[in-house]
Order: C-alpha cells, then sequence, then structure tokens
C-alpha cells in the first residue's frame, strides 16, 4: 500500500500492486519483517525528501479515494 501511494503517484516508480493479497499474506514475522520494515521506511524517507510538494501526483489515485466534493 505504502509503495503504491508514495512510490508510484508521489515519486513515479512502477508498482504493480496486488491489494487483496495486502489483507491475506502470512509469512513469519521475527526475520524477514523486521527488514522489510526497515527497507519500507528508507524507501518513503527518501520519496519524502525528492517529493515537490507542488508538483502535480505521477498518476490519478483511484477515484473511491479522491473523497466526495
Amino acid at each position: 500500500m505504502l509503495g503504491y501511494w508514495s512510490g508510484a503517484l508521489v515519486a513515479g516508480r512502477s508498482v504493480t500492486r496486488d491489494r487483496a493479497a495486502e489483507f491475506t499474506a502470512a509469512g513469519p514475522v521475527a526475520a524477514p519483517l523486521p527488514r522489510e520494515v526497515a527497507a519500507v521506511r528508507e524507501r518513503l524517507a527518501a520519496d519524502v525528501r525528492a517529493a515537490d510538494p507542488a508538483a502535480p501526483l505521477h498518476a490519478e489515485p483511484p477515484a473511491a479515494f479522491q473523497g466526495g466534493s
């Protein structure tokens, strides 16, 4: 989820997202999870540093997430 919003929309990276799997993923927590969390945090920090708040998003968010008017 974070990779899509910050990576694709803000940073412009190509992100393949399997939204359904985000809610059903399973696996061990002890070994890989802390490393994966650290990597995501580093990517997010880099995306925030490189972001131009005045620039438009690189892609249009899904309509369901844009809110009503």
